[in-house]
């Protein structure tokens, strides 16, 4: 019965603890997925390491402003860059491995 449990448990924070490729888990544990806005982003994640204003865009035939957020993780973990379309998360990208 304890190693059924502890079995549970392990899978419990190895779920808690890890996000999706196209997620970004903030530090505090919060988890900000595609649809989010701006500001909810840097509600959960606090300031991004570095912004970047891209430019109005040709997207689906639609032009939108498209704006990126870095954040940069511990050592080990991945960049993550976070595109937003209108001010609406569109894509998390995994940047390279922080050293």
């Amino acid at each position: 019965m304890k190693l059924k449990s502890n079995i549970i448990l392990t899978a419990l924070i190895i779920a808690f603890y890890t996000s999706p490729a196209h997620a970004l888990r903030c530090k505090n544990g919060s988890l900000v997925l595609k649809g989010d806005t701006t500001f909810e982003v840097k509600a959960s994640c606090g300031q991004p390491d570095d912004e970047e204003y891209v430019g109005s865009v040709k997207k689906g035939g639609k032009y939108v402003n498209v704006e990126r957020y870095l954040y940069i993780p511990p050592k080990g973990q991945f960049l993550k860059i976070v595109e937003f379309h209108d001010g609406v998360v569109a894509e998390i990208i995994n940047g390279s491995r922080v050293q």
